[in-house]
């Protein structure tokens, strides 16, 4: 089921390098060709979520943390929770010169 955000405060935006931004476009056209490809196979009704089943039935909202779970201890990598993943992203994106206009209007706002 879909559902709204509970109060106006939990949308968010997101910002992301132009390299992401491309392959996420790369893999939305693939998915709507898959999704023209398996025609009354479709099970996502009118939606197209970017990350799902290939007949277009979205994951349960425990699939990403469990496959993560499954490739640390498949590789034998130290764990991390899947949360911390995001605060490794934003280390190596700032790392790499690339500020997110959030973390720029804060620090403009600082100045």
């Amino acid at each position: 089921m879909v559902k709204q955000p509970k109060t106006k405060k939990s949308f968010r935006k997101v910002a992301l390098p132009s390299s992401v931004l491309e392959e996420l476009r790369e893999y939305h056209t693939y998915r709507i060709q898959e999704r023209l490809d398996i025609g009354n196979a479709w099970r996502g009704g009118s939606w197209l979520f970017l990350f799902s089943h290939p007949d277009g039935q979205p994951f349960h909202h425990e699939a990403p943390y469990q496959w993560f779970r499954n490739f640390i201890l498949k590789n034998k990598l130290r764990y991390i929770r899947f949360h911390d993943l995001l605060h490794t992203s934003a280390t190596i994106l700032i790392n790499q010169a690339f500020m997110p206009k959030s973390f720029q209007n804060d620090a403009d706002m600082e100045a």
